[in-house]
């Protein structure tokens, strides 16, 4: 099989499977991240103060279709 038929098969037919885990735990340091976008990149504080507060009411998933 060349490879131009193995890459279509890939696309046309891919391996796919249910059996999988995640990790739904997310506990993001936010406060180092801020950090680091304001210092290390030198961005104003109240430039990416919406950003992170939005970061803050949605780092809490429950599931796939689920968030709290």
């Amino acid at each position: 099989m060349c490879i131009r038929d193995r890459v279509r098969q890939l696309f046309r037919d891919p391996d796919v499977t249910d059996e999988y885990e995640f990790d739904t735990d997310l506990d993001p340091d936010l406060e180092a991240a801020r950090e680091f976008v304001c210092e290390e990149w030198a961005v104003a504080e109240s430039e990416v103060d919406r950003g992170f507060e939005r970061i803050e009411e949605s780092v809490t998933q429950t599931g796939l279709d689920r968030w709290t």
